[in-house]
């Protein structure tokens, strides 16, 4: 039986530290029917990382960067060179903080193989080293942008092991069909950098009308730390705009506006609060490039061509609450989950297209 050819991806970023579980756990776990090949990008690590992958791992393809790309721009680099070289049929984004555990591979490819509607999948991700506990059991959006882990830190008992539709796969660990990224106009946005890039991704490949799955039959760690630093929000807010005005029709922004006005000065109000209002306005101001905005028309028009599925569809999959346990408050609770859910409701009944 010939083996399945994986192109395993791993952006690193003086990750010197995650490395040896990372890497050793690719090459040290048994996936039958999986032949991996490795392609690490580095960018521009000032940790000796690099140096330390040469001695330990000469099988690894490096890939260097020139600079720090960020997620999105380092796993562009590697699928651009994957396209000019040998691109197969399957891809797997890992995280420099994640590992495989034995058969996971295989499980995953094998579960692609017989859905050939299915754009991604991921395995059950545990926290690592509270491997009790769940990290992503798939991931939400919410109709206005925000992302977040399904399952976040609650207890691995009881879950199913039957696969289950997602609106998208985390980017820590994702096995991606090569053939739909060519369809829906590559990877991600470059300068997007981090955060969010996976959750574009999954909302794209089901615009097309491809599935996002969650398999808990495999398994993988993540060492996931959450971050809300003064970097993370300027990339999260202003990626969160960017993702839904290029992927709703223009009737549903037009229709959505109230809510987004009323989550943008909720936003205002907090990045006041937490003194990071600078972060929240620069991410605004990254929409007055007149470049930027022929980006967006340019994006705009490719989504229209892979529109297989209609915002009313999407809007019924996707969530009007976040529940996400690190940022649970009772403002969000008890106030901001229930007036965006009754909206959401509102507006499936005025969306027809």
């Amino acid at each position: 039986m010939m083996k399945k050819n994986v192109a395993i991806i791993i952006v690193n970023y003086n990750g010197l530290k995650y490395l040896p579980a990372c890497l050793g756990s690719v090459f040290n776990t048994t996936d039958d029917g999986v032949s991996k090949q490795v392609y690490l990008v580095d960018n521009f690590s000032q940790d000796g990382s690099v140096q330390w992958i040469e001695e330990n791992y000469p099988q690894v393809n490096i890939i260097r960067a020139e600079s720090n790309l960020g997620f999105a721009g380092g796993n562009n680099l590697a699928w651009q060179y994957l396209e000019k070289v040998n691109l197969p049929e399957y891809i797997l984004l890992l995280n420099q903080d994640a590992q495989l555990t034995a058969g996971c591979l295989t499980t995953l490819v094998q579960y692609m193989d017989t859905h050939p509607q299915t754009a991604t999948c991921q395995p059950k991700l545990l926290l690592w080293p509270e491997t009790q506990k769940i990290n992503s059991l798939g991931n939400v959006i919410h109709y206005l942008g925000f992302g977040y882990s399904d399952g976040n830190e609650i207890t691995d008992q009881g879950i199913s092991n039957q696969p289950s539709p997602v609106n998208y796969c985390t980017g820590a660990a994702v096995l991606i069909r090569s053939e739909v990224i060519k369809k829906i106009g590559g990877l991600f946005d470059d300068f997007m950098f981090m955060y969010l890039e996976d959750l574009d991704l999954g909302w794209r490949t089901r615009l097309a009308g491809y599935f996002n799955y969650l398999v808990p039959t495999s398994v993988m760690y993540h060492q996931y730390e959450f971050k809300r630093g003064m970097k993370q929000i300027y990339y999260f807010e202003r990626n969160r705009l960017w993702i839904i005005l290029k992927n709703y029709r223009l009737p549903t922004l037009i229709l959505l506006l109230p809510a987004i006005l009323l989550m943008e000065l909720g936003q205002i109000f907090f990045a006041c609060l937490h003194r990071t209002i600078k972060y929240k306005l620069a991410g605004y101001a990254w929409f007055l490039s007149l470049t930027n905005w022929q980006k967006l028309i340019i994006q705009r028009r490719l989504m229209r061509q892979i529109r297989r599925i209609s915002d009313r569809q999407l809007i019924s999959e996707f969530s009007g609450r976040i529940d996400f346990q690190p940022i649970d408050n009772w403002l969000l609770k008890y106030i901001a989950n229930p007036i965006f859910a009754c909206y959401r409701v509102l507006i499936k009944l005025l969306i027809v297209w």
